[in-house]
């Protein structure tokens, strides 16, 4: 096997030390103006060049290759998250499956844009989450509608195949971290399934 190029992300004050894997955000489907992923490969040119490399290592090396690489880089790791920035290739999604199905004691989480990825076989440690593309406002007041709003989405994403759904709204929030501080490796709760309403940052 030769040496492991990929950038693998030990994690950050928001998540905690939860390791994860991005691409660059050129490669999502939707090119959204607010996207909090872009303004940090702006701002930090390094992490820019390590999303980047990591296109590269997967576009370049063979799946078996990589497989073995990020299971050798995250060995041990209760929680796992691809792409808090970018979007899964065909290639890097038969690897994510892969990974879940061959580390069945971590768990694995990741938003996606893609509607089509919830048709296709994933193994239950394996939580993928529409995100939604769009900013939602409320329609009546953030106290009352927007969590039937939320509600809504989610029947829409699990009708797609996925386990549940993000959303970004302009006011109502239900994200722990938003709300009280707490880090996705306090909370856990994307990594179960519970649905996750984001306030507009940027």
């Amino acid at each position: 096997m030769t040496t492991c190029r990929l950038s693998v992300s030990r994690g950050n004050s928001k998540t905690g030390k939860i390791q994860s894997i991005s691409f660059p955000t050129r490669g999502c489907p939707s090119q959204c103006a607010y996207c909090y992923a872009r303004n940090i490969e702006r701002r930090y040119p390094a992490v820019a060049r390590a999303w980047a490399g990591n296109a590269w290592y997967f576009r370049e090396t063979p799946e078996a290759e990589i497989v073995e690489c990020i299971r050798h880089e995250i060995a041990g790791a209760g929680l796992f998250r691809w792409l808090v920035g970018g979007e899964f290739t065909d290639k890097a999604f038969s690897i994510a499956v892969e990974l879940a199905e061959r580390m069945s004691r971590t768990r694995f989480m990741a938003y996606t844009k893609r509607s089509e990825l919830g048709k296709i076989r994933r193994p239950p440690n394996f939580m993928l989450l529409f995100s939604y593309p769009e900013v939602y406002d409320s329609p009546y007041s953030e106290v009352c509608a927007t969590p039937e709003v939320l509600d809504d989405l989610v029947h829409k994403a699990h009708a797609m195949g996925f386990d549940s759904a993000a959303v970004i709204f302009r006011e109502y929030t239900n994200c722990p971290h938003q709300v009280d501080g707490r880090t996705c490796q306090q909370c856990q709760g994307c990594y179960y399934g519970e649905p996750l309403a984001i306030r507009l940052h940027r």
